[in-house]
């Protein structure tokens, strides 16, 4: 070897490689002779770890930046790629199909040569996305994948006047946009159809009460969506109605279930605050709840039925969810109300399907902040965590905006100094008590993105990392006003 090396025995099999070199070998020592050798790895300065899968078939090469590769021993060839971000992964086969965490897939980007702007792999997901990917391409099965879809290419005008918005979209006809969509903070509110080679589309519609934010979305053919056009459309139009529901419960009947200190508590919380938010943002009704010994699944199914009969596109409703998150054989998401009953789910228990489906037919704005992650034993056995929930919710248009409260992966933190939860405190800081820092654009209104980054900066900081909340990106376009 020209350089240093490490080595690792797997079984029968020494493992050599090269860090920052780009090498790695295999000798069988029951052979006596070298099983496989890459000397020009992809990345291969930045080779960091490699280590050979248990059937002996994959040798995984980790790189420094959180970027790896999965090689096939038998002819060396390169058959997956991935990256790791903020402990979200996301994997690629050579033609892109790609399966993702819930959020790796908005923050890895891809650039075209010669094309201005990037964009996330979960905009190619109409096109690329290969559920169990890595199961299927290890195994032998790797889907074929279409010609890599190019985005449309989309610029243009939003202009807000005498209660309409008017855009104008500027469009290069060789990059396939077949239809305009229209958005008022979050909520598709007209599409057009866009003539082939056309260089130019137009909107006209009345604007939502209550919105603040326009968006404007070119989509080709193959579902593939360009990049926005967002802008700020200045103070709302009066009008509009706003609701809440907190869903909390902290005391379960089921030995199983470990009682909780502070969901009830960080649902009282949550509907002081939405009863506080400053006087000049427009106000909610006051808050119901739905919790203790008493309220089962369909109490909480008639209080969301109750929240969101009535709603149009213009109003938005608010749902809280603060429990245990639990699972049925088959992987059904549940939240445990106070008499669920672990050895009978589907009649006892909140089956998170029957709220999805419910929020799939509201025409209304919908924020869900997700905390089903209280118990230190949240996903072991027939725990579920907040990525369960918000798998539920995958068929949901864009007009739901999904905050949880930490990642699959991590305990929701309460703390006895708080008195709370650090997730709903921090929920807290952000809408009321430092509502300025975290009003980055000054323009008074909480929007999505800036809910994220302060619940994110607040609960990661108070935790070291322990607990990251996230959002749903996928499904919402464009930036929009919620608080």
């Amino acid at each position: 070897m020209d350089h240093a090396f490490e080595a690792r025995l797997f079984g029968s099999h020494l493992v050599l490689q090269t860090p920052g070199f780009g090498r790695i070998l295999i000798f069988d020592r029951a052979e006596g002779a070298v099983l496989q050798e890459w000397s020009d790895l992809p990345s291969g300065n930045l080779l960091m770890d490699a280590m050979l899968t248990e059937d002996g078939r994959f040798i995984v090469q980790m790189n420094s930046d959180g970027s790896f590769h999965i090689h096939r021993v038998a002819d060396g060839t390169t058959v997956l790629s991935g990256r790791i971000v903020d402990d979200e992964i996301a994997v690629w086969t050579e033609d892109y199909r790609f399966d993702a965490t819930a959020e790796a897939a908005s923050r890895i980007d891809l650039r075209f040569p010669g094309l201005s702007g990037q964009f996330s792999l979960d905009r190619f997901d109409a096109a690329l996305h290969a559920p169990d990917l890595v199961e299927l391409v290890l195994s032998g099965e790797v889907p074929s994948a279409p010609p890599m879809p190019v985005p449309p290419d989309l610029s243009g005008t939003i202009v807000a006047t005498d209660g309409r918005i008017e855009a104008v979209a500027a469009l290069d006809p060789t990059r396939g946009a077949r239809e305009l969509r229209l958005y008022q903070d979050g909520v598709l509110t007209r599409t057009a159809a866009i003539e082939v080679g056309a260089v130019e589309a137009r909107i006209d519609v009345p604007r939502l009460p209550g919105t603040r934010h326009a968006s404007l979305l070119a989509v080709g053919p193959d579902g593939i969506a360009s990049l926005p056009v967002t802008r700020d459309l200045g103070p709302e139009l009066p009008g509009g109605t706003r609701r809440a529901l907190a869903v909390a419960i902290d005391r379960y009947q089921d030995p199983g279930l470990s009682d909780l200190n502070y969901a009830k508590a960080d649902a009282d919380r949550f509907m002081r605050l939405m009863a506080g938010l400053p006087d000049d943002v427009p106000a909610f009704e006051p808050a119901s709840f739905v919790g203790g010994r008493r309220a089962g699944p369909q109490d909480a199914l008639e209080a969301i039925d109750a929240l969101l009969d009535g709603l149009t596109a213009a109003d938005h409703a608010v749902l809280f969810f603060a429990g245990h998150g639990v699972q049925d054989a088959e992987g059904r998401f549940y939240l445990a109300m106070s008499q669920t009953d672990l050895t009978d789910l589907p009649g006892t228990a909140l089956a998170w399907e029957d709220v999805a489906a419910r929020l799939a037919d509201a025409e209304a704005r919908i924020t869900v902040l997700m905390d089903a992650c209280h118990s230190g034993s949240a996903g072991i056995g027939g725990f579920a965590t907040n990525d369960g929930a918000v798998a539920g919710l995958s068929s949901v248009p864009s007009n739901l905006t999904v905050l949880a409260a930490s990642k699959g992966r991590q305990q929701s933190i309460e703390a006895r100094s708080l008195e709370g939860g650090l997730f709903t405190v921090a929920l807290e800081r952000v809408l009321v008590g430092e509502r300025s820092l975290h009003d980055a654009n000054g323009n008074g209104r909480i929007e999505a993105s800036e809910l994220a980054e302060g619940l994110r900066r607040i609960v990661s900081g108070q935790s070291e990392g322990r607990q990251v909340p996230w959002m749903t990106k996928g499904r919402i376009v464009g930036d929009h006003a919620l608080f």
